[in-house]
């Protein structure tokens, strides 16, 4: 057939031809948009979590999600879960308009949540929000909120009325500034049956604030003195986790609760996290159950060689499965952390120990050596935390009094004498056997290998050993 016999398509093929190919490309070219409506929720949601305490934008999502096109608007707007945390700026001053458009952008955002339950965060940020407006949010959608955070000022908070609506309440959060004004009986909260967690922040006082503290699991709070937190502990016959990253070692607030500060017992607490002065609650407390402690050494505590020990020694002897210690590196700071305070947590499995110098390193690995004496160290030997299976030491952040660091054959003789089981027949101990260590990582920028000892770490690696040594993000054994 020639060209001139050839038949030129007319514009309908053309279209019927462009609109197959363009059914054939959509998929590949937009191939997330193929994606069945549940997956693309469940991207959508991982989108919202990296906004998750951010107010609501339209350049975030799940705003931002409802103006790419017509189907991610569908997915977002019948996925409930995305719009279940709600962030509210509070204003100062808020003209009638003003309210009515928030007002109104709330209605919207909840109701696309459906029944779904609530994460609230209510943020006066200069304090001097209207308490009724604070009221009146809390009053519309308390119902359905199961965490709840509120910053405003402390006056806010005393003369917030009771709320007998939380009854989903799980989780409170509570933030104010630091006051030298009387304090009087906050009630806003006292009605919730459901309430598990609290974090106190910033001063707001714990006596002060009713609510069910015998049902309380977790706590974090700073801003108040040592004996509010002997208080929160006391009434939290129940918490099993408690985080308390500094204590106002002031009295003018707590005053009434001086007695509290007899040592007592708790039989509940499995978690424990203390920072710089809030150590000094250490020796108020017996801790039968504790398994986790997280201590960064308190700078401002007096005789902190002799509380940490103490503390360490007693009721957690025993107990302890998992300690971190984060060394001050505060030049005021002249306590260094002594091995010999370790040795009486016999049934220790995890040990990190943050920020530490090169000479209580080097005192660390004689007395880590299952093999060693009383000849070469003060404390050591198969006795010594017998059951360490995950061991994280980093070096202080260099400086050029501190040096740098080069491995000797003293950390491998120790790593090998902690790379199998010791039964009670080697050393002549009676039903007693030490467990072999199963990580181990020596964290610095600065740390020096030999060439001759990379062969030794390559040994321990190939019995199972896993050893990270050099940077946090680099092994310069791979």
């Amino acid at each position: 057939m020639t060209d001139s016999l050839r038949r030129e398509p007319v514009p309908g093929e053309l279209s019927v031809h462009r609109d197959a190919l363009q059914a054939q490309l959509d998929p590949i070219v937009f191939s997330i948009n193929s994606l069945p409506f549940e997956i693309l929720a469940e991207i959508f949601l991982c989108a919202r979590h990296e906004c998750r305490h951010k107010t609501p934008s339209g350049k975030r999502p799940p705003l931002l999600l409802l103006r790419v096109c017509r189907y991610w608007r569908d997915v977002a707007v019948s996925t409930p879960s995305l719009w279940t945390r709600l962030s509210v700026i509070l204003r100062r001053k808020e003209t009638p308009g003003q309210s009515a458009l928030l007002d109104a952008f709330l209605a919207r955002w909840t109701n696309r949540a459906g029944t779904a339950p609530l994460s609230l965060r209510l943020y006066d940020t200069s304090l001097l929000a209207p308490r009724d407006r604070i009221d009146a949010l809390l009053q519309l959608y308390a119902p359905r909120t199961t965490f709840l955070r509120v910053q405003t000022s402390a006056s806010n908070l005393m003369g917030l009325p009771s709320l007998d609506s939380l009854t989903h309440l799980e989780r409170l959060t509570l933030t104010t500034r630091l006051t030298t004004a009387a304090w009087h009986d906050v009630h806003a909260f006292c009605q919730a049956p459901a309430l598990r967690g609290v974090v106190l922040e910033m001063g707001a006082i714990p006596s002060f604030i009713r609510i069910p503290w015998h049902q309380l699991t977790t706590f974090t709070g700073s801003g108040f003195s040592v004996a509010e937190a002997l208080y929160v502990l006391r009434e939290c016959s129940q918490l099993t986790k408690c985080t308390l990253p500094h204590l106002d070692l002031r009295s003018w607030h707590g005053v009434r609760l001086r007695d509290l500060t007899i040592p007592f017992t708790h039989t509940a607490l499995r978690e424990l996290s203390i920072s710089n002065t809030a150590a000094a609650v250490l020796p108020c407390l017996v801790l039968l159950e504790l398994r986790d402690l997280t201590l960064r050494q308190p700078v401002e505590l007096p005789a902190p060689a002799v509380t940490i020990p103490a503390f360490l020694a007693g009721s957690l002897a025993h107990s302890l499965r998992r300690l971190a210690y984060i060394h001050s590196s505060d030049a005021a700071s002249t306590v260094a952390f002594a091995a010999k305070w370790l040795a009486p947590l016999t049934n220790l499995e995890e040990l990190s120990l943050k920020h530490i110098p090169i000479p209580f390193l080097r005192s660390f690995i004689r007395a880590l050596n299952h093999t060693s004496t009383a000849d070469n160290a003060d404390v050591g030997g198969p006795t010594f935390l017998p059951w360490l299976r995950t061991l994280e030491l980093e070096l202080e952040p260099a400086t050029r009094s501190s040096g740098r660091y080069e491995i000797d054959g003293e950390l491998v003789d120790a790593l090998y004498s902690r790379s199998y089981d010791i039964y009670d027949s080697d050393y002549g101990f009676e039903d007693f056997m030490v467990a072999p260590l199963e990580s181990f990582r020596l964290v610095s920028s600065t740390v020096r290998l030999h060439e001759d000892l990379i062969a030794e770490f390559y040994g321990l690696v190939d019995e199972g050993m896993k050893i990270h040594i050099g940077s946090a993000d680099a092994n310069i054994l791979e």
